[in-house]
């Protein structure tokens, strides 16, 4: 007699240990278990656990309302919507699992003869908006010797324009940190702006 394993796809909320990347959304495992979802719940709860063991003892809460209802027969599936849903939830602001990396768009006022007082370059990035606008006026290359730095930027970039960063600052996804950028880029077009684009 063989006894076939259900997969579950579980999603948990997490107390601020690690802090969030998105203040207005917590920290989240999103972790795969043949068990009940309840069970793993209680064992990370307890401080056991073989996998995850970075969120032992740092659940608060089991979040059903983001948890899928349906349950995969093998391994692989359960994997392929694993992937799918954690890259869904950080579109949405969410940390999964012990993500530490976020995007953040950035405006640079550019200074050119001829051109209008609000030429701007914008661009995401993520490290930190003062990084970026220093590895620009600094001519960054990457290890192949490519530029990793707008020439324009270089050549007629001034300062950082805290006033024109976006209010919803924060992404989770290149992906869409990119998107957001080039939308971004458009709004300030339609708002009168000269626009050059990372």
């Amino acid at each position: 007699m063989t006894s076939e394993s259900t997969f579950h796809v579980v999603v948990i909320e997490l107390d601020d240990q690690q802090p969030r990347l998105n203040p207005s959304e917590p920290n989240l495992l999103v972790a795969i278990t043949t068990s009940d979802p309840e069970e793993l719940f209680s064992r990370l709860a307890q401080g056991k656990g073989k996998k995850n063991k970075w969120a032992r003892n740092r659940v608060v809460k089991l979040r059903q309302d983001l948890t899928p209802d349906e349950t995969f027969a093998d391994r692989q599936s359960a994997k392929s919507h694993q992937y799918n849903l954690i890259k869904e939830l950080q579109e949405k602001g969410f940390s999964v699992n012990q993500q530490r990396q976020s995007w953040r768009i950035y405006v640079i006022q550019l200074e050119r003869d001829g051109y209008p007082d609000n030429y701007v370059y914008v661009g995401s990035t993520s490290k930190t908006p003062e990084e970026r606008h220093q590895e620009h006026k600094d001519g960054k290359q990457n290890n192949k010797g490519g530029p990793l730095f707008s020439r324009k930027v270089k050549k007629y970039g001034t300062v950082l324009l805290y006033n024109l960063f976006p209010e919803e600052n924060i992404f989770l996804t290149k992906s869409l940190a990119l998107k957001c950028e080039k939308d971004y880029a458009e709004k300030l077009k339609k708002d009168g702006f000269k626009v050059e684009q990372g």
